[in-house]
């Protein structure tokens, strides 16, 4: 009996809280444990996914996530801009006169037109501009570009020499002096004047340029010379060191592109130049002064007032088709603009000359490149051609591939063309570009007036300049005639200068869209595959192509230290550049609407480089594109200076210099003011280099430390179980 109560107290005992609270212990273990192990499959598919998007990332494999490339994201807004039909100011190019025979000059002259020039006509300004030169008066020819004004001043110029009596002879001395801004365009004259006279045997004509051997032209003056060609500054070289030029026989003094002289500081030479020819002359006696322009500015006109006769006969060829004198351009030119984000732009640059030549094999098709400065000359020439045609032909890799580039179905010559070249190098390269019949040309300022190079089919300007700048470099193409298209990059910043073009210079331009010419891109897909352990990504859209050539790009940038101090050059070069626009224009290019970050990532950068001592750099010969022999400084204003010449005397350098001086004399009491950092390289859009190499590593190595971390407190707990139970 005692058992059973014994028994019956044992059962009817109740359980203890303890008890009862281990058993919920244990129940949440195991819900913990399998929590644990969801969340830890969840991270590793999380990393997973995360590792397939990085190598997704820019290298155009199709992606599941909504992720995009750093390429694409980020970037600012770009801003419509319409399409004004704009009634674009014209001018015939071509006169009146159905036949050269009318034509009042030497039957010689007109064989040789026909001949040598292929002429069956004469241009409007040619048949207005001959008798106007042939009566004597000075004479004022404003007309655009492409429209023949050389031989519209060098036929009756010859003309009129070949008539003197007695005979012109070697002996004879200078008899006409033509006057040209550059090198290439006094090459250019010279060719024009040899062809025509080729009839006049006795006639000399010689070229006088910076860069060429002085007493090999010393030599030519002393053996006698009749028609000097020479750039301002060279004239008066020899004036001042070679005393057998004499200028009693002068007859004619010629401008041409007057305007760009002035623009480029050469008055006081002009000035010196006419002062002493006007020593050999009295009141009764007087030479012929002639005057050559596409763009008329206030110096101009203010130089014509003071250096011409009041009586000079005015030749518009403007005027007669238009209200007011306007600056024209020809019918035949299509003129387009792209507004592309920072980051975009080199890819949409390759885009776009994959567009022309892809498509033009077996056509002919020649491009002119405008960039900014040497600096951006020397950069992009090298990346644009590995990247079109590649560093070897041979250059395979391990699947049999071609290596990075050859993007082109059929290689392209590219040529470059500079101010800090000597001028063997640039007559070469002048002369070589023009017997191409498909190449690419990058050029600075000093391919934009003057000169003409033969089929040119398309002008693109990728770093833009004054307006004025923008109408003779579009006037390299669409020449008598011809048919011809220019395309002009543009920042988001920039889309006003659109409006400017149209309203202000009655230009008529279309649209083109970054998206358009990026599905270029996919003709190329199969060339931009890539490489990995695991398999080969092949891009899909445009935007994958676009991602991948980038990716590339970055990754032949980066490959050698020699290719990033380029690059690095190269960014610090277009900063400055973008600096030195006139306070005309700051409104639309300053440097602070520019997002440091990007315009880095554009040129391949992965680090922003450091520009505390950018200025300094400007010290460094042929690092801007457009300066004179007096100012090398980068100015768009129309009344200020360009460079061209390769001699080095900066503004900008020698303000910097008294600058110094002025900081040096502080007493070393006075502490220079503090001044702020410079965070204008980071925006709204983020930094600029948001996916690179080093912040995915960064990011990489917190993931898998905050896993060991999870791993390890899993197995804590689950150790502290076992010794519980």
């Amino acid at each position: 009996m005692e058992d059973d109560n014994l028994l019956l107290n044992i059962i009817s005992e109740p359980i203890s809280t303890k008890s009862k609270l281990l058993e919920k212990k244990s129940v949440k273990r195991k819900h913990d444990v399998v929590e644990e192990k969801i969340l830890n499959n969840e991270l590793t598919n999380k990393k997973k996914r995360h590792e397939r998007v990085k190598l997704d990332l820019c290298q155009g494999r199709e992606m599941k996530s909504s992720k995009r490339s750093s390429l694409f994201a980020n970037n600012p807004t770009i801003p419509h801009v319409e399409d004004i039909n704009v009634e674009t100011a014209n001018e015939e190019i071509f006169g009146t006169a159905s036949s050269m025979d009318t034509v009042p000059v030497h039957p010689h002259i007109i064989s040789c037109l026909k001949q040598k020039f292929d002429i069956k006509c004469l241009t409007n300004v040619q048949e207005k501009s001959i008798p106007a030169i042939l009566t004597g008066q000075d004479v004022i020819i404003k007309s655009q570009t492409g429209s023949g004004k050389t031989l519209a001043y060098v036929i009756p110029i010859i003309h009129r020499i070949q008539m003197i009596e007695p005979l012109v002879r070697r002996e004879t001395g200078p008899i006409a002096i033509v006057l040209v801004p550059t090198k290439e365009l006094v090459q250019q004259t010279y060719e024009v004047f040899q062809k025509l006279l080729t009839s006049f045997v006795r006639i000399v004509c010689s070229p006088l340029v910076g860069g060429s051997n002085r007493n090999h032209e010393k030599k030519r003056l002393r053996r006698g010379l009749n028609i000097l060609i020479s750039t301002p500054g060279r004239l008066c070289d020899h004036i001042d060191n070679t005393q057998s030029l004499s200028f009693k026989n002068i007859q004619f003094l010629i401008f041409d592109e007057a305007d760009k002289m002035l623009d480029m500081g050469f008055a006081d030479a002009i000035k010196k130049i006419i002062q002493t020819i006007t020593k050999h002359f009295d009141n009764e006696k007087h030479f012929q002064r002639i005057l050559l322009s596409a763009t008329p500015t206030t110096a101009l006109n203010e130089f014509v007032d003071i250096n011409l006769n009041k009586n000079s006969l005015r030749i518009d060829i403007s005027e007669e088709f238009n209200e007011e004198s306007v600056i024209t351009v020809p019918k035949t030119l299509k003129q387009m603009f792209t507004i592309v984000p920072s980051k975009l732009r080199l890819v949409t640059l390759i885009g776009f000359l994959l567009k022309i030549f892809n498509n033009n094999e077996k056509k002919k098709a020649k491009a002119l490149l405008f960039l900014a400065t040497n600096d951006l000359v020397h950069f992009h020439y090298d990346v644009i051609n590995t990247i079109l045609n590649g560093e070897k032909d041979d250059d395979m890799d391990e699947q049999g591939d071609l290596q990075f580039g050859h993007l082109l179905n059929q290689s392209v010559k590219l040529l470059r063309l500079q101010g800090d070249m000597t001028h063997q190098e640039r007559t070469s390269v002048f002369n070589e570009f023009s017997k191409l019949t498909r190449g690419i040309l990058l050029c600075t300022n000093v391919a934009a007036r003057g000169l003409d190079l033969p089929s040119v089919t398309w002008i693109i300007q990728y770093h833009p300049t004054s307006p004025i700048d923008y109408i003779h470099r579009i006037g390299r193409t669409a020449r008598l005639g011809s048919i011809g298209r220019s395309l002009i990059f543009l920042l988001p910043n920039e889309a006003e200068y659109v409006t400017t073009l149209q309203e202000k210079y009655k230009m008529s331009l279309k649209s083109v869209t970054p998206d358009d010419i990026l599905e270029t891109l996919l003709s190329s897909c199969d060339k931009l595959k890539q490489h990995f352990e695991t398999r080969t990504v092949v891009p899909k859209t445009a935007e994958q192509c676009a991602s991948s050539l980038h990716h590339h790009f970055e990754e032949y940038v980066n490959g050698s230290e020699e290719r990033i101090e380029q690059a690095r050059q190269a960014y610090l070069s277009f900063i400055r550049y973008y600096a030195s626009f006139s306070r005309e224009w700051k409104y639309l290019f300053h440097v602070k609407n520019l997002h440091r970050g990007h315009v880095a990532k554009s040129f391949g950068l992965k680090q922003l480089p450091d520009e505390s001592n950018n200025h300094s750099i400007n010290e460094r010969k042929g690092t801007f594109a457009s300066s004179s022999k007096i100012n090398k400084s980068t100015i768009l204003n129309e009344n200020e200076t360009i460079e061209i010449n390769d001699k080095k005397d900066d503004k900008s350098i020698s303000s910097l210099k008294i600058e110094k001086k002025n900081h040096s004399s502080m007493s070393n009491n006075t502490k220079p003011r503090q001044r702020f950092r410079n965070f204008s390289h980071i925006s709204e859009f983020g930094n600029g280099l948001e996916l690179t190499t080093k912040s995915n590593k960064k990011k990489d190595k917190i993931d898998e430390f905050l896993e060991k971390k999870r791993e390890r407190n899993t197995i804590k707990r689950l150790h502290g179980r076992k010794k519980q139970t």
